[in-house]
C-alpha cells in the first residue's frame, strides 16, 4: 500500500495502530504469543481498512491452528491490497490448514507472482506439491528454488530425498556429491550417499564413501580432544 495512502487512512483512526502492531511484533518475537494477539486484534480493530495487522494476526492464527480465523482474515487483507505477496501467502497457508488445497496451490503461485524469489512462498508450494503426491512438478520446483538459493543446505537436502523417494537417484547422488562439497568438513553427506550407492547395488563406491565419513569424523574428534583447555577462573 503506498505511503502517502497509508498516511490518509490511518489519520483517520482512533488509537495508536501503528504502534500497536510494532509492540505486537516485539512481544510475538519473546514467545508472549497471548499478548502479541491481544495487541493484533487491537490495531487490526483501530484501522480496519489497514490489511498489515490482518496479515500478522492470521499468521500468528495459522501457528496455533485456528485456520478458519485466519483464512477470513487473509482474504480480507487480499481484498484490500490484491498486491501483498505476504497476504496471498498466509492465506495459502491458512487454506492448507483448511483442506483447501487447489486454492493453497493457488494463493502461494499468486504470491510468487508478485514476489519473485519469495522464498517461505516457494518452499511452501513444493511442499504443498509433494504432499498431494504431484512428486516431478514439486521436484521441478525444488531444483528452481536450489538454482535461486544454491547456498540452502537444507533446500539441497529436501531436494535430495525428494529425488531418492521419486525414484531419481542419479539426481539425488548429484545433490549429495554436491552437498559434501558445500560442507567437507561433515561427514553427514558421506553417509546418506553411502546408503543411496549401496542400495543401487554399488557397493565399492558405498565403501568409499563410508571410509571418507569416517575419516571426517575422526578428524573432528581428535580436533576436539587437543583442543586446548581455557584456564580455570579459580
Amino acid at each position: 500500500m503506498p505511503t502517502l495512502a497509508l498516511a490518509i487512512l490511518l489519520a483517520r483512526v482512533v488509537g495508536d495502530p501503528v504502534g500497536d502492531l510494532k509492540k505486537a511484533e516485539e512481544v510475538r518475537d519473546q514467545g508472549d504469543l497471548a499478548s502479541a494477539e491481544r495487541l493484533m486484534r487491537q490495531a487490526a480493530s483501530e484501522a480496519p481498512e489497514w490489511p498489515l495487522p490482518m496479515i500478522d494476526l492470521a499468521e500468528l492464527l495459522v501457528r496455533e491452528g485456528s485456520a478458519a480465523e485466519a483464512r477470513s482474515l487473509a482474504e480480507t487483507a487480499v481484498r484490500l491490497d490484491p498486491d501483498a505477496p505476504r497476504a496471498w501467502h498466509v492465506a495459502s497457508l491458512a487454506e492448507e490448514l483448511t483442506g483447501a488445497l487447489s486454492a493453497a496451490e493457488a494463493s502461494d503461485r499468486r504470491a510468487l507472482e508478485l514476489r519473485p524469489g519469495y522464498a517461505e512462498a516457494g518452499d511452501h508450494l513444493a511442499q504443498l506439491l509433494w504432499n498431494e503426491g504431484k512428486r516431478q512438478p514439486a521436484i521441478e520446483l525444488y531444483l528452481k528454488l536450489v538454482g535461486e538459493r544454491p547456498g540452502d543446505l537444507p533446500l539441497l537436502a529436501t531436494l535430495a530425498s525428494a529425488e531418492e523417494e521419486a525414484g531419481a537417484t542419479e539426481q539425488a547422488e548429484q545433490a549429495l556429491r554436491t552437498l559434501a562439497r558445500i560442507e567437507p568438513q561433515s561427514p553427514v553427506w558421506h553417509r546418506r550417499l553411502a546408503r543411496l550407492l549401496e542400495g543401487e547395488g554399488k557397493n565399492r563406491e558405498a565403501a568409499q564413501e563410508l571410509a571418507a565419513a569416517d575419516r571426517i569424523a575422526g578428524t573432528r574428534r581428535q580436533e576436539r580432544h587437543l583442543r586446548p583447555l581455557l584456564p580455570s577462573k579459580r
